[in-house]
């Protein structure tokens, strides 16, 4: 199903918007669509009865859960965007995440694991040694 909407902000109000989500003004408010999707799946699978949560804390989890699938390409955020996003302290963040990839661990599985692959693809060598290779070492 196919939304246009209109959300009544300020300038500074999208402003604060386009930085906490860390948005060029140039690919403003396009940037914002995959949000507004999560946040519209979510109502719709509540109204459906599908999703109906009656702790604040599963439905944080399944709107980070969404957010995953919709707003991050499938990719694990980090603990400082997810701190951003829903205005909690790092290790608030650390714990929703946590409990966002037991809860969802296989409907997220790719998302683990491509997460994980970027992770180590980025690895930085130490001491001439990738950062792999010197943990694998180590454990030997």
């Amino acid at each position: 199903m196919k939304l246009t909407i209109e959300v009544g902000l300020t300038g500074d109000e999208e402003a604060n918007l386009r930085l906490i989500l860390r948005q060029e003004k140039g690919k403003w408010p396009a940037a914002f669509e995959p949000y507004a999707a999560g946040a519209a799946e979510e109502y719709a699978r509540m109204f459906l009865g599908q999703r109906v949560f009656t702790r604040g804390s599963d439905m944080r989890e399944y709107r980070l859960a969404l957010l995953i699938r919709r707003a991050f390409g499938n990719k694990i955020p980090d603990e400082q965007t997810v701190c951003d996003l829903f205005q909690c302290t790092l290790s608030q963040s650390r714990a929703l995440l946590r409990a966002v990839m037991s809860k969802y661990q296989y409907e997220l599985s790719t998302a683990i694991n491509e997460t994980l692959a970027a992770v180590i693809a980025k690895a930085e060598k130490i001491q001439g040694k990738t950062l792999t290779s010197s943990l694998l070492a180590t454990k030997m």
